[in-house]
């Protein structure tokens, strides 16, 4: 995992500013060049057969902590595995000793799991590499029990070695950009864990493949459940709608998580344009949506869909700080939802995601993410009229939506600098 980032203070750099005066919105349709859609969830990585449960008395349970969250596995009760020599009749030994039924009881809690917290592939894949730490310290022999865990509960892993160490190698249905990769037989496979500062130009690969392996889906299609742990608090007022204002506090063990996240794309996708629906439909934590949500609400009761989108949007225009990436990270770094909440600075790529949680959540209505060259935006399919930019989808009007302006603009209304450029829209349901 990744040390937690400094976040060095930058000034606020908005891309677009204009006057006090809110601008007066056009209708007018825009062209586009292409849509982009979400690949539909797969069935989840399961055992080939049932894993039957053991009575066994020396079977004893093991704890460990998860991003912050408790978790209790069956473990034997024996003598911890040792394997000397790193050769491959060595690492079979080794492999063939968590081959026994004793060890079925701690599959089937390690799938419990992921189920109790809604584990995605990817955190389902730290879990078990933060238990196989746990039960048999950082040596080889942890290495080979998280990949033993892995293909027995349905992953395509595979394991590799080079000099005294073990590693371990996973193949995604997505391409990982920020991880090292393998080639296995033609198959991409990406190195996890590495723990050093470079990765090795050369590994020896065991290729040996498990019937029914499936690869890492990286999206995430459930809040992960771990344990509230409240950051400090953000004060957040509109300065259009003072009412609008709230105390908020994320969910740091999630945070801690989201910064561990490898930046995914689709495959194929030669413009890098995918990745961002990765980000876009992790939900909110319940308890920021306790916090967060009641007060919006309030906010647009009673309100149509333009006046209500207005006030969320003003809300994100007034409330956020902008700061190009590279000046705060060094890099292109997207956020979930939640961690634009909690980052003191956020770009337009954070916002565009942002915006298009709240309007699915509170108002309901449909939103589609528009990437112009160098910029991310949002367009929402409002039922009721607006005089302002547009894109026909699929039949339906979706309006232009800029949450990335200073001082605010509303729904509608789109900068000069777009107003000829074709867009890629990117659906999000």
């Amino acid at each position: 995992m990744n040390p937690p980032v400094h976040v060095p203070k930058v000034p606020p750099i908005p891309i677009f500013e204009i006057d006090d005066t809110v601008p007066e919105l056009e209708p007018v349709e825009m062209d586009y060049v292409e849509i982009v859609t979400l690949p539909k969830p797969q069935p989840r990585p399961q055992p080939i057969e049932p894993i039957p449960e053991v009575v066994d008395p020396q079977v004893s349970s093991m704890d460990f902590s998860f991003y912050g969250t408790a978790c209790k596995v069956r473990v034997p009760k024996k003598n911890k595995i040792t394997m000397g020599m790193v050769e491959e009749n060595h690492i079979t030994d080794v492999w063939n000793d968590f081959c026994e039924d004793e060890y079925n009881n701690l599959l089937r809690d390690c799938m419990q799991l992921r189920e109790r917290l809604q584990l995605s592939d990817w955190a389902y894949l730290n879990m078990l590499g933060t238990l196989s730490k746990e039960y048999l310290g950082d040596g080889n022999e942890a290495m080979v029990l998280w990949a033993y865990l892995m293909t027995q509960t349905g992953y395509k892993v595979r394991m590799a070695y080079m000099s005294d160490r073990m590693y371990l190698l996973v193949a995604s249905v997505d391409r990982l950009s920020t991880l090292t990769s393998y080639t296995v037989k033609g198959e991409t496979f990406y190195l996890v864990d590495n723990g050093e500062e470079s990765a090795p130009s050369y590994l020896n690969i065991m290729p040996h493949p498990f019937d029914g392996e499936k690869k890492l889906d990286m999206k995430i299609y459930a809040l992960h459940q771990f344990a509230w742990k409240p950051s400090e608090k953000r004060r957040m007022t509109s300065t259009l709608d003072p009412e609008v204002c709230v105390d908020l506090s994320v969910n740091q063990n999630l945070v801690d998580f989201y910064n561990d996240y490898p930046r995914p794309y689709t495959i194929p996708d030669p413009d890098g344009v995918s990745c961002w629906k990765f980000y876009t439909n992790a939900p909110f934590s319940e308890e920021v949506k306790a916090e967060l949500y009641p007060v919006l609400r309030k906010a647009i009761a009673g309100k149509g869909q333009i006046e209500a989108a207005n006030i969320i949007i003003h809300f994100m225009q007034t409330t956020l700080i902008y700061g190009y990436d590279d000046e705060v990270w060094g890099y292109d770094r997207p956020f979930f939802a939640e961690e634009t909440l909690f980052y003191p600075y956020c770009d337009c790529e954070d916002r565009a995601i942002l915006f298009s949680r709240l309007i699915r959540d509170l108002l309901h209505l449909d939103v589609v993410l528009l990437y112009l060259p160098g910029h991310l935006a949002a367009a929402t399919a409002f039922t009721e009229p607006l005089d302002g930019a547009y894109y026909v989808i699929d039949g339906r009007k979706y309006y232009y939506c800029e949450p990335t302006v200073t001082p605010y603009a509303d729904v509608g209304w789109i900068p000069q600098d777009y107003k000829n450029v074709k867009a890629t829209i990117i659906k999000l349901n």
